[in-house]
């Protein structure tokens, strides 16, 4: 949780601020600058530098190390791109599963009616199939009086 106090945050802000003034210095001398790439080293200098190297870490440190990515993109998710594609949605509509209008998948022009009609004739076939079994249990169950797989079947 990056929740913390106020001390702390003290502390880390003027590092972070001159981090960040770094970075964008860097992209302003190079337009060509790999930001992701330099994002990716800085957090992997560090958690090598928290949790240690290969030849010195435990699975514990390598597993508070994958939990502290995880929350970091579930943090970035839920502040950052979950509001963006809310407004997204907002602005051009919802996904709607089927519209009833022919759709492109692929190459080839799928109509999402026939979609739905190949799976009403597939649960209808095994609705038919069910019940045939359940004639043959019952049929079975009138000439020997006990379940089909019973003990003296």
């Amino acid at each position: 949780m990056p929740y913390i106090t106020q001390d702390k945050r003290h502390l880390l802000d003027p590092a972070i601020e001159q981090l960040h003034k770094v970075l964008v210095d860097m992209e302003v001398d190079d337009e060509e600058n790999n930001t992701e790439g330099n994002l990716n080293y800085i957090f992997t200098r560090l958690l090598l530098m928290v949790y240690g190297t290969k030849d010195e870490t435990r699975y514990a440190q390598i597993n508070d190390a994958m939990g502290v990515l995880s929350c970091v993109t579930q943090e970035f998710y839920r502040k950052v791109a979950s509001p963006y594609e809310d407004q997204k949605e907002f602005d051009n509509g919802e996904i709607v599963p089927f519209r009833g209008d022919p759709e492109i998948v692929g190459s080839v022009v799928v109509d999402p009616n026939d979609i739905a009609d190949e799976v009403v004739k597939g649960m209808t076939g095994m609705m038919d199939a069910l019940g045939e079994a359940m004639d043959q249990h019952l049929e079975h169950m009138k000439e020997r009086g006990k379940p089909i797989g019973s003990k003296d079947d």
